[in-house]
């Protein structure tokens, strides 16, 4: 009896030991959705997953915890939980479940987290390429810089960030798709620091390896291959000559500006699919996603504003990815010892005395390219090998404005077309507006506005990846508009500041949906802190 008083007593003093550095909050949501038979836009994108685009009524609570507790000026440790209840129960799910740790600068993290990792404001944005919000957090475990931190030996002239983390892909993903695939992320930031201008470079990298095949087969990894996006002659194939993996990136350079209350950003994003959009000297995709915001902490009637203009049809051009010949892709980098001049009389019947290289893949491209330059048809989010593509529990891990098959599907009840990948929408242009401040001093208002032209996909253009016989009566021939609006409403009475009142009003018009969508999102919140 005697002992167990003893541990009780070294407990009680412990823990109030550590409660003194120990911060809590709790926070209840409860959100209606109510919409006419298709869900607008702005309710189930860009919000972590959580909201259904199938249903025209969805109801959740939803309750999480988090705690961050402090040990001296350096090291930090941070836990939360995060579960989601839905009027489906068998829709209801763990949402969010991760320990960080903390010592300066440096965080070790571990677990399913929503993280918002562009370098834009989230708010003001319209989602980000890579390492945004419109999925559900995915388990992973990382080691990074998260803010920009000042390089050693600079004298405080030059900031960095980034980060590496491994991830898991462990939902199903169809019939057709791989299983346990796993996820490498990667990002590197460099800042000028002085002044209030200051410009930045950045690069984002994300790839899918191994996995299992639907009949079980594992897909073999070769993970520096895979950190590189270089070739693999362990994975062979077509992995061998191109890139070990799925690859997406992103480049970046822009301008952070800060002055009195205020801040901005001007940027310009460069995405792209392969190991050779990579090379920035020889990248050929016109792509882009350019942009700026300005916003404010004062409470304002207007204390945020941007723009974005996001371009996505390019995808390194028209042309076929590979020669294709005889029913055999020929590797981007064709093999300098073949004898071209003999290859083309067997194959074409056709003599060049003296062809060279050069001549050759000009031949080709004329031959068989329709005059185009090969490693085109990048297929944004879309991979051979992962038929899910960036996906995580069928949403688009990057920007919301590319859709899936079962999206459209679900959007045009009349849709119909034999696409063979997960992605059917991913050349886009769209013209993006985001507003917001506040009415009073408890009523805040956010507005956005997204004004797009789908043109589908490459491959659902033609009949294939590799061919150029046009599809009859295709969906996004010509380009189909569709136009996205939603206004939110949050009040925090005075009389109850752990509550807040949240109206939100979403409607979308064009042309894919073949009848506009207008919906009401009702939400209350109620959010205790402790220390």
């Amino acid at each position: 009896m005697l002992k167990v008083s003893t541990l009780i007593l070294f407990f009680l003093i412990g823990f109030q030991t550590f409660s003194q550095n120990l911060n809590i909050s709790c926070e209840a949501n409860l959100t209606s959705l109510f919409s006419d038979n298709i869900t607008p836009f702005y309710f189930h994108s860009n919000n972590y997953g959580k909201y259904s685009y199938k249903s025209s009524f969805e109801g959740i609570m939803e309750g999480k915890c988090f705690l961050a507790w402090e040990n001296g000026d350096h090291f930090v440790v941070e836990a939360g939980i995060d579960g989601l209840a839905k009027d489906q129960l068998s829709d209801s799910y763990l949402h969010q479940a991760f320990v960080n740790f903390h010592y300066g600068p440096f965080q070790l993290k571990m677990g399913k987290e929503e993280l918002w990792l562009s370098s834009l404001n989230e708010e003001l944005s319209s989602g980000a390429f890579l390492f945004g919000n419109n999925h559900r957090p995915v388990p992973r475990i990382g080691l990074g810089i998260y803010e920009y931190t000042p390089v050693l030996f600079t004298k405080g002239c030059l900031e960095v960030k980034g980060f590496l983390h491994h991830g898991l892909l462990d939902e199903y993903r169809g019939t057709r798709g791989n299983s346990n695939i796993y996820l490498h992320e990667k990002q590197t930031y460099l800042r000028f620091a002085k002044g209030w201008i200051k410009p930045y470079l950045g690069m984002n990298h994300l790839a899918l390896m191994g996995g299992k095949k639907p009949d079980g087969e594992k897909i073999p990894i070769d993970y520096w291959a895979t950190f590189f996006a270089g070739g693999s002659d362990r994975l062979g194939g077509g992995e061998a000559t191109n890139a070990a993996g799925a690859h997406t990136g992103l480049e970046e350079a822009g301008i952070d500006l800060k002055k009195g209350a205020w801040k901005g950003k001007i940027y310009f994003q460069r995405p792209f699919s392969d190991g050779s959009g990579m090379k920035l000297l020889k990248a050929v995709n016109r792509d882009m996603i350019t942009g700026f915001q300005l916003s404010s902490n004062n409470k304002m009637l207007i204390s945020g504003i941007s723009y974005e203009y996001l371009k996505t049809t390019h995808q390194s051009g028209e042309g076929m990815p590979d020669p294709i010949i005889n029913g055999m892709i020929l590797p981007s980098s064709i093999n300098k010892t073949l004898d071209y001049e003999q290859f083309v009389l067997d194959t074409f019947g056709k003599s060049f005395p003296g062809m060279n290289r050069d001549m050759f893949i000009q031949f080709l491209e004329k031959e068989i390219n329709h005059g185009k330059s090969f490693c085109g048809r990048d297929d944004y989010y879309n991979n051979g090998l992962y038929y899910a593509g960036n996906s995580y529990h069928g949403r688009s891990m990057g920007t919301p404005y590319f859709f899936s098959k079962d999206q459209i599907s679900t959007f045009s009840k009349d849709f119909q077309a034999p696409y063979d990948l997960l992605f059917i929408n991913n050349r886009v242009k769209a013209h993006f507006f985001a507003l917001n401040g506040w009415l009073t001093q408890n009523l805040s208002y956010h507005i956005k506005m997204s004004f797009t032209v789908n043109h589908g996909t490459y491959t659902g253009k033609y009949t294939g990846r590799y061919k150029w016989d046009y599809v009859e009566d295709y969906f996004f021939d010509g380009g189909l508009k569709e136009n996205y609006f939603n206004l939110v409403l949050r009040h925090s009475p005075e009389c109850c500041d752990h509550w807040t009142l949240g109206l939100m009003v979403a409607k979308d018009w064009g042309e894919i949906y073949k009848s506009s969508a207008i919906g009401f999102n009702l939400s209350y919140r109620f959010t205790s802190f402790s220390k």
